[in-house]
């Protein structure tokens, strides 16, 4: 209920491209029948996730849709109490289950409920799967294999990135055997490892008959950029140091000594719990390798959203660890301990914890506020100090004790989670209001017919995805002297002879950094540096722009030392009329093209106007650029060429 109530805060996308891929496939699917974006060829991402969008998105009254898709994502994503509670149901006792839940349903990363995200349905299903995986092996029956198959399955419609949990299966199917030291227990699992391989090259075969790679849109895993062996493994590193951190410490030090605990064969320990062990100490190895090679290669910082999936599973490994009596020896509680605390230590926490990081590990809003009221030094000493006691506390904790470190996680799972939902509100609410404007669906109310986009790909791409979010009436999307980031369907193209543009429509959406041959129909207000918003345009066929403007902030303004430039794209005769507000006592210099028009020196606080003669264009029919320098703050209230 309380992940419902605070979902209804959230304004609209702010993940940019995801939510708007994962919304505008649910459309597609259910208005048109095919999982495409703008009907243009689209990578396969995600089955599931439009499934269960679309039917909220596709309604009549989006925005109706969408606030009553942000409860039911919160209904969905704590779906992963069942497969928790279920799983420990049958290994420890119903308290201590109950408690399992609890912590599941605490973590910080359910801030991304509100969001239209693959992790609200992914962490369900990746726990069921994983649920299914220790339960085939505990007991590799025909029908408790096919089940596994089949979760797998799930999975992989879910999100790609389960193609790992092939090679999870086999880890953990090899840790289960050497944990009860019976290679034949191995090979009693063979009907699940071919009927994941089968699933696999039944995945791959489709792929190859669409014409697509194995990985879909997350093609840039093979495609992207290669990396050092030593980049991928500092990345490895800080995603392992990040799942230690995020799950409270505790849960990975009991991992690590229940799996030392089984090597060293102190404890007879039964086949579930033994299988429970193995298949979450498998999945936490592959998944850190996985997103930590992934991240160095096409992320740059934490992909941590990509293992949030692996909480739950810690978390039963933790409370598994409790209903055994906490079993460990110096040993273990040392390795166990030092690896977790080395792991955290090696985090740079002043390069990984900012802004641009937060839509790809959320779990760090309160790192990052901490670091904004403090300083860097403070927040590691603050988190390597935490991590510390933490660590400390699992190694002393004993008898009645040991309650306390459940009652601290759940503690420190529910703050974070506040941080982080509040977190989510703000940027949703920020995005929305520097993107998209005020009402996120004026193109459709102001729109007769099909609309065609026109993106600027220098400025603010994402605020092209969330129109596309919230307005069907757009069909097609034009990029200029660039592209448009993620798997729209664009016509790429720079501005032709006398400002001709693509685009085959009569309406079209345009920055008000360009100026088009029409008359504006409607007009939303953005926050972007070098525009004040987007206009609605009916245009005079051909389409073809004015003019077009750089360099100006969005009220504006130009800084000093930085130009701001106008083109006309018809020139051939007239005037640029220019209208600037002197801040301070500078000198203005305005050039055509390179060529002096004038240099003006202006005392502050006052205004200067300017109807200066443009030059012949340098080429026949081309376009002309007038380029303005201070030496202060300038503001421009008229910029303009006028035709003779």
């Amino acid at each position: 209920m309380a992940r419902s109530i605070a979902s209804q805060r959230v304004h609209g996308p702010w993940i940019s491209p995801d939510e708007s891929v994962y919304g505008l496939l649910g459309q597609g699917l259910y208005r048109h029948g095919s999982l495409t974006i703008l009907g243009g060829p689209t990578p396969f991402y995600s089955l599931v996730v439009p499934v269960l969008v679309g039917p909220f998105l596709s309604i009549h009254d989006l925005e109706l849709g969408y606030a009553l898709l942000k409860p039911f994502q919160a209904l969905l994503m704590s779906l992963v109490a069942v497969p928790v509670y279920s799983w420990l149901r049958a290994l420890v006792s119903p308290r201590k289950a109950l408690l399992a839940a609890a912590l599941t349903l605490a973590l910080p990363g359910f801030a991304y409920s509100g969001l239209v995200m693959s992790e609200v349905a992914y962490l369900p299903v990746l726990t069921l799967a994983t649920w299914a995986m220790a339960r085939a092996i505990a007991e590799p029956t025909p029908r408790r294999q096919a089940l596994l198959v089949g979760a797998v399955a799930l999975a992989l419609l879910t999100r790609l990135q389960s193609l790992a949990l092939l090679p999870v299966f086999v880890g953990a199917v090899g840790l289960d055997a050497l944990f009860a030291r019976s290679w034949r227990r191995a090979l009693a699992s063979w009907r699940a490892g071919v009927g994941l391989g089968l699933l696999l090259a039944l995945g791959a075969g489709s792929q190859a008959l669409r014409g697509e790679s194995v990985l879909g849109g997350y093609d840039a895993v093979q495609s992207g950029d290669s990396v050092s062996f030593t980049t991928a493994a500092r990345f490895i590193l800080y995603h392992a140091g990040d799942l230690v951190l995020t799950t409270g410490v505790a849960p990975v030090c009991a991992l690590l000594v229940l799996a030392l605990w089984c090597l060293t064969g102190r404890r007879e320990i039964e086949a579930a719990a033994r299988a429970t062990i193995a298949a979450t100490l498998a999945l936490a190895v592959g998944m850190v390798l996985l997103v930590g090679v992934f991240a160095a290669q096409n992320v740059g910082q934490l992909a941590e959203r990509d293992l949030l999936a692996l909480s739950p599973a810690l978390i039963v490994c933790f409370l598994l660890w409790l209903e055994l009596g906490a079993p460990r020896t110096s040993l273990t509680s040392i390795v166990a301990g030092g690896l977790a605390l080395a792991a955290v230590c090696a985090l740079p926490l002043a390069t990984l914890v900012s802004p641009e990081a937060l839509p790809d590990a959320i779990t760090l809003a309160p790192l990052w506020k901490l670091q904004t009221l403090t300083s860097n030094a403070t927040l590691t000493l603050v988190v390597q100090l935490g991590a510390a006691a933490a660590v400390a506390l699992f190694l002393v904790a004993r008898g009645r004790w040991l309650v306390v470190l459940p009652a601290l996680l759940l503690a420190a799972a529910l703050a974070g989670s506040v941080s982080s939902a509040q977190e989510v509100v703000h940027q949703t609410s920020v995005t929305r209001k520097d993107l998209i404007g005020p009402d996120p669906r004026w193109i459709d109310k102001a729109a007769h017919g099909p609309v065609t986009i026109v993106a600027d790909s220098y400025r603010e791409w994402p605020a092209v995805w969330q129109a596309l979010f919230w307005n069907r009436s757009i069909t097609a999307v034009t990029a200029l002297g660039g592209k448009v980031s993620g798997p729209v369907p664009q016509l790429r193209s720079e501005i032709g002879q006398g400002g001709v543009i693509p685009v085959r429509t009569a309406l079209a959406v345009i920055p008000s950094s360009y100026r088009p041959d029409g008359s504006q129909l409607a007009f939303t207000p953005q926050q972007i540096p070098g525009q004040t918003g987007l206009g609605l345009w009916q245009l005079t066929p051909p389409a073809r722009l004015v003019s077009s403007s750089d360099g100006f902030q969005a009220n504006g303004d130009l800084f000093a030392g930085i130009p701001g430039t106008l083109t006309a794209y018809d020139c051939s005769k007239g005037n640029w009329g220019v209208t600037l507000l002197v801040k301070e006592p500078q000198v203005i210099v305005l050039r055509q093209d390179g060529t002096l028009l004038q240099r003006v020196e202006q005392a502050g606080n006052t205004v200067w106007r300017g109807n200066l003669p443009s030059l012949p264009p340098l080429q026949p029919g081309g376009g002309c650029t007038l380029q303005i320098e201070s030496s202060g703050l300038l503001g421009t209230t008229r910029l303009e060429h006028l035709a003779g």
